[in-house]
């Protein structure tokens, strides 16, 4: 934050999650690498599989078809008090964006996401990494804060997000960017603190 109350973003880093693709209720869930090192990822009372906690197989069993998808995930999502259904509905696929599942639900995802009321399509974005493509973008009508998801063209692979202002406010100007984060790799390991290969194959 800036001495006129202005938001700033923080410099630039890289961070590592490993999440946890055990079905059962777990307290541990997953950890973290960043620049203070690796720290463990837990959640009091723990959660299986599901919304909250998606994982491989999870992500897989949801319905390809994007109507279907979209119907399943209003059913699953609850918004908060004063939040838009729709509004809820977009966040939440965006978190579910960044992990790992086959290429047809991944795929079901981004069609579902453009049906949502209020979404528009940007065609020309660039990612955190600088990576260009297009958006997929809804405005939260109680904040004025655009989220947009950012896919690639060819593969519509989710590439990374960003948020920013609408308008202006005595917080920040219109066009502010609040946060971005750019997705470079993902995979599946079969232990914390392993890394995907091109291959496939884990180190």
């Amino acid at each position: 934050m800036k001495e006129n109350g202005a938001s700033e973003l923080e410099p630039r880093s890289e961070r590592e999650v490993w999440k946890s693709q055990r079905v059962k209720r777990i307290n541990k869930t997953g950890e973290i690498h960043d620049d203070e090192g690796y720290s463990p990822m837990y959640e009091l009372g723990g959660s299986p599989a599901g919304i909250d906690r998606p994982t491989y197989q999870w992500l897989a069993s949801l319905p390809t078809d994007p109507d279907v998808l979209l119907k399943e995930l209003y059913r699953m999502t609850e918004a908060e008090d004063g939040q838009e259904k729709a509004q809820a509905v977009f966040e939440q696929i965006g978190r579910l964006l960044g992990d790992v599942m086959p290429p047809e639900n991944a795929a079901a995802l981004y069609k579902a996401v453009a049906k949502i009321p209020g979404v528009t399509r940007q065609e020309d974005a660039v990612d955190a990494a600088g990576r260009h493509g297009f958006a997929i973008v809804r405005v939260d009508k109680r904040t004025w804060v655009a989220n947009e998801w950012i896919f690639d063209r060819d593969s519509l692979a989710y590439l990374g997000e960003r948020e920013y202002r609408t308008k202006d406010f005595a917080a920040g100007k219109k066009g502010d960017v609040l946060s971005e984060y750019a997705l470079l790799e993902h995979g599946i390991v079969d232990h914390y603190r392993e890394r995907p290969q091109g291959d496939g194959t884990t180190k």
